[in-house]
């Protein structure tokens, strides 16, 4: 007489299959917290640019120093001074930085030339 397959799942195979389904979803989670933790620090190095590109476009127009940003979290410095003992340009720096607990930041430089004035 032959003996018949029982249906159904071991208790050794339904183990097995609960630890393969939480290692897959323990990778699955870890790869979705990065990505959002990836995402939020594309998203204040992109304020941050943003803020240093408006203040030196700022500084380029007026020739001094562009006020600090009124975002919150974020500090903005900017730098003008003669570059190279040069009486007509000026190197202008700005460096704004963000975070509580660990700092980063973003620096922009440019030179500008102030044509002198004409006559007289």
């Amino acid at each position: 007489m032959r003996r018949q397959p029982e249906a159904g799942v071991s208790l050794v195979e339904a183990i097995f299959s609960a630890a393969v389904w939480g290692m897959v979803s323990a990778v699955v989670a870890s790869a979705l917290f990065q990505a959002k933790a990836l995402g939020d620090h594309a998203e204040k190095l992109s304020k941050a640019v943003l803020l240093a590109a408006n203040a030196l476009e700022q500084t380029k127009i007026t020739g001094e120093a562009a006020p600090p940003p009124t975002l919150e979290g974020y500090e903005q410095q900017v730098t003008v001074r003669p570059f190279q003992n040069r009486p007509h340009l000026q190197e202008v720096v700005v460096e704004v930085v963000w975070g509580s607990t660990e700092r980063r930041g973003v620096t922009l430089r440019t030179l500008l030339f102030r044509s002198p004035h004409l006559g007289s």
